[in-house]
This record gives structure tokens, sequence and C-alpha cells, in this order.
């Protein structure tokens, strides 16, 4: 586009041999000549250049285009070249052998830089130089990121490296373990030991919470000690907690805190015979006291005639704890000797695997005929296999006072060591004569005959104490 321009608006004037005609047999149509000296540049067209010699010869010549090598571009608006004319040339022709003319190339244009695209920047700013063409040309533009070359690491170092570290954590980790209380530091335990009240008779607890608060471990890590707790007695005793290195002791109190339940029987003496409070106690506890509520009152009673008394008989247990309870005393004419029991066989207990017997008690008093005195008591007892069921009629006694078995109530005790409940019941004497036959029940060997012969009963006699 630039030597377009050029082409359309300047000229390049070449040498002028003697004979007047243009160097190289070329004019130009238009020929423009710039000077660089700051005068105003004069543009002067073919036809206006003219010398002496050629003015004087018409003939003409053949103007072959010459190719300017560079084109100015002027900034000063176009002069119309007809009306221009350089005085210089008319006034001074043109010599026979002019020098010549050098004509300096007009300073190239630069072009718009091209950064202020960032997207036109090459990357690559310095061209090849295999290829002596491309100097001087402008390289293509590269619109690939420039790829970075790779950094090379030292594979050697980094295993060196990763081998001081490992060295350096399994020397730490040896210094803190063999020199170090930093992973040894045991847990502080700590024991709270509980002062515990304890009802007498009454098994003890084997869970270690119920005796003492522990932190710092699990309560199965540490053991428990109640071997000098005695619960048949009341008192205070120690009991320890072992953890670890760590031993605490507490204190259990055993006391009685049950209510006192005491059965009683009747009692049956002759005027003049002594009496002490403990007959009147059906079941006696070797751990209790008894004693009469108004033992004044007592001698009156037994020296007078025949009838039947109730009494106040008062038991304490050791704790100080007591109870009265009423006891019956009959007056009769004779004292008893001795008592004749007559029992049946062994029989089975609907719903249950007890085996029962019923036994009938007759009292036998010295009246020189070993007469029956008419004190009776039907006792039945009952034996179990079944620790389990002996067990479950015991809790259920102690709970209400009273055990049914086979719908038979009555005064009742228990063995433990044979399993054994024994229920007792005081007979009517008028029953036992509708049931028996009075002539039946006339002596201790009536009654004997009649229980053995008739009824297969076995019979023993027991002389009273």
């Amino acid at each position: 586009m630039n030597d377009t321009n050029n082409n359309l608006n300047g000229t390049v004037l070449g040498n002028v041999d003697s004979n007047s005609t243009l160097n190289n047999n070329q004019m130009p149509n238009e020929n423009v000549e710039t000077l660089d000296s700051g005068i105003n540049s004069t543009v002067m067209t073919g036809s206006q250049v003219m010398d002496s010699s050629v003015m004087a010869n018409p003939t003409p010549v053949q103007q072959p285009q010459v190719q300017p090598t560079q084109s100015t571009f002027f900034t000063n608006p176009p002069v119309n070249d007809m009306n221009i004319v350089d005085n210089s040339i008319q006034n001074n022709p043109l010599p026979a052998n002019p020098e010549p003319m050098i004509m300096e190339p007009a300073p190239q244009v630069e072009p718009t830089p091209a950064y202020t695209n960032p997207q036109s920047i090459n990357p690559n700013p310095m061209p090849g130089f295999e290829n002596p063409g491309t100097i001087g040309t402008t390289p293509p533009i590269s619109f690939e990121p420039e790829k970075q070359p790779k950094k090379k690491t030292n594979k050697t170092l980094f295993v060196v490296l990763i081998i001081i570290v490992l060295c350096a954590v399994g020397f730490g980790t040896y210094y803190i373990l063999n020199y170090t209380d930093l992973l040894n530091q045991k847990t502080q335990i700590t024991i709270e030991p509980k002062n515990i009240e304890h009802n007498i008779g009454e098994a003890l607890s084997t869970n270690i919470a119920d005796y003492a608060n522990i932190t710092g471990t699990d309560s199965r890590n540490c053991s428990l000690d109640i071997k000098d707790v005695d619960v048949t007695k009341e008192g205070t005793y120690l009991y320890k907690v072992t953890c670890g290195e760590t031993i605490k002791n507490g204190n259990i109190t055993v006391v009685d805190n049950t209510e006192l339940v005491i059965e009683t029987k009747t009692v049956y003496k002759a005027k003049g015979e002594t009496l002490d409070a403990k007959e009147f106690i059906s079941t006696e506890d070797a751990t209790l006291t008894y004693q009469f509520v108004n033992p004044e009152t007592i001698d009156g009673l037994i020296n007078g005639g025949v009838a039947t008394h109730t009494v106040k008989i008062k038991a304490t247990a050791p704790s100080g704890k007591s109870v009265e309870v009423d006891g019956t005393l009959v007056i009769i004419e004779y004292p008893i000797k001795g008592y004749l029991t007559c029992s049946s066989n062994e029989q089975n207990v609907t719903g249950s695997n007890a085996k029962m017997t019923v036994a009938n008690r007759f009292a036998i008093v010295n009246d020189g005929s070993n007469g029956y005195g008419n004190i009776a008591s039907e006792i039945h007892t009952f034996k179990y296999t079944d620790e389990t069921e002996y067990s479950t009629l015991l809790a259920t006694y102690k709970n209400d006072n009273k055990v049914t078995i086979n719908n038979i109530t009555g005064k009742t005790t228990f063995d433990d060591a044979s399993l054994t409940i024994t229920i007792t019941n005081d007979l009517d004497n008028n029953n036992l004569i509708a049931q028996y036959g009075e002539a039946n029940l006339k002596s201790y060997g009536t009654i004997m005959n009649y229980f053995r012969t008739t009824l297969g009963y076995k019979c023993s006699y027991d002389i009273k104490k």
C-alpha cells in the first residue's frame, strides 16, 4: 500500500547525459523531488522540467518507467504540478554533463507496534537464521503457550532426604519411649469407699460399684474383699477395695432393721409348777432374750385354779430393739408327763414335689393311769427336694408372716438344712372325740392301740423335759 502511494505522489530523477537525453532513456510521467534540508518540497511534472537541448530537439524519447527503490509518503497536501515551476531550473539550465543525482531513500514508516494486542505478541521474537530468506520478514504468530523446559530432579538427593527424615523420626520415637515419661505416665486411680449399712441376715452384694466410686480405671480391673463381714451379727466391719497398687478400706455396719416377729404357743401348767417366758415361744432365737412384761403376776396365776390366762412376753434383740407378744397359759389339774405322737405314712402333695406326713400329738398326764390330758395338736410336715420351691415359700412367709401349703395354714417353722416346713395347729378336744371316739382316747394305751392297729400309724413317746 505504501508503494502505491509513493508511485502516485513522487518521481525519482535520473542522470541526464550531455546529449540532453535522460539516463537509461527513461523519463517518468511525473517526477517528484524530496529535499531533506527543511525547505518546502517542490513537485514538478515531466512537462515542466526541460533544458535547452531538449527544447531544441523535439524528437520524443522513449521513457521506460523507473521503479523507485523507496517511496516517500508526503504529509504535505499535493501541489498542482501545473502551477509550480522551479525558478532555479529555468534560470540555470542543466549542464552538458551533469553529475548523477543520488536520491537518498526516504525514512521508512514504522508500523504500529503489535504489543497493544496481547495475543499478537510473538513468543519467539528472534527469527531463525537457518533460512536467510527469513531475514526482514515477520515470523508467524503462535497461539500455543510456551512450554517450559522440564526441570530435572535429583532422585538420589530425594532418596537421601527421605532416609534422613525416617532416621530422625525413628530416633525421636526411641528417645521418647525410653528416656521420657510422656507415654509412660500412669493414669491416677482414685477410690472413694462408701459407708454401708447392711441388714442383718441378708446376703452381701458382690457388685464392687455398691461399695466404692472408682475413677481412673474400669471397676472390672479392681477386686473386692468382704470376707471379714459377718452378716449374722450386728456390728461394724471393714471391707477392702483394690485397684492395682491403690487400696482403700470402707466400713459396713450390720444392723437389724427388720421388725421382730415372735410366734407363741399355748403353755399347759399344773398348779404349783414353775414357768419360764421362753416356753411360750414357738421357735426360740438364741440371739434374743425373753421376759415377762408383768413378772409379779405370774405366781398368782400358777397357784390358782384350773383356768386359761393371757400373759405378755417381751423379746429383745442385741441392738436393743424389742417387741411384746401375748402368750396363752392353761392351768390344768395334773402335770404333763410326756407326749405320744402318732404319724401317718408319707404321701405326695398335689402340685408340689414335697412329701407330706400328718401326726397327732397327745398330752399324757401324771394322774396314776397315764391318762389323756385333753390336750392335742395336729402337725403337718412337708419335706422338699426342690430348693427353689422351698426358698419361694420361705420368702412368702417372711413377707406375709404366714404361708399356706396344701390348704393348710398354722404356726410354721422352717428347717433350712433338711428343706422341711412344719405347720402346727391345736386341736379341739370335742372334735377329736367325735372323730376317733371317746373310748379310744382314754389313756396312753388306748390311743397307741387305735392309731397303730386301726390307722396304721407309727407312734412314739417323748418325755417332757
